[in-house]
């Protein structure tokens, strides 16, 4: 089983930012999102 020491909900620029960081900190960090592309509102969704 693989250790995960963060989950992130949202892989918007905030979600992104935050597992970037986390990773440099030697942290194993998921990030979810109901989107198939990263970006959140950034990107242009057809929901």
């Amino acid at each position: 089983m693989k250790k995960t020491d963060v989950i992130i909900i949202g892989a918007g620029p905030v979600g992104l930012f935050a597992v970037h960081q986390l990773g440099i900190k030697g942290l194993k960090a998921v990030v979810v999102d109901n989107l198939d592309k990263a970006g959140g509102q950034c990107i242009e969704s057809k929901i």
